[in-house]
């Protein structure tokens, strides 16, 4: 089931440098107790695979999350500008099969082209082995701009 995490203008930052997550939401990124960034593989319209850096402060009683290293290529690569809508939903999934199990799903309806990708299941990380995961969240991003809705989903395996 997937439930809408946040949404967001794009600013400036979020288009240049980084992109700020709102702190309500840092949570549901996961990052292990005592760490302060993850890994976050994302799956875009077409099937390709981008790698975020999630990240917070250190030493801050206000971590200030963000997603980097991998962020502003995506931004270029997609041509999102400050402005544009984006709106992140999650969903929690049990069990877990094969990674490349990817189905692309794209309609026309009244004229405004929906595209997305889903991905059926998650299974094997060159970190554990090729072990399965016991628990999977899967993000997904949309982006607004001249009545297209573009949606990309990424994926962060829990152990």
């Amino acid at each position: 089931m997937t439930k809408r995490l946040f949404d967001k203008t794009l600013s400036k930052t979020d288009v240049e440098y980084r992109m700020v997550i709102p702190m309500d939401s840092l949570p549901r990124f996961r990052i292990p107790e005592g760490e302060f960034s993850k890994k976050v593989d994302v799956f875009d319209n077409n099937c390709c695979r981008w790698s975020f850096r999630c990240s917070k402060r250190k030493n801050d009683p206000h971590p200030k999350p963000v997603l980097s290293a991998g962020w502003i290529k995506f931004v270029k690569e997609k041509g999102l500008k400050e402005g544009d809508q984006v709106i992140f939903s999650v969903s929690d999934r049990d069990g877990a099969e094969d990674f490349n199990d990817l189905v692309g799903d794209s309609t026309k309806a009244d004229g405004e082209l929906r595209v997305k990708i889903m991905i059926a299941n998650v299974s094997r990380d060159s970190r554990h082995g090729g072990g399965q995961f016991r628990q999977l969240m899967r993000y997904g991003i949309q982006f607004v701009r001249n009545r297209i809705l573009f949606m990309v989903q990424f994926f962060s395996a829990i152990d």
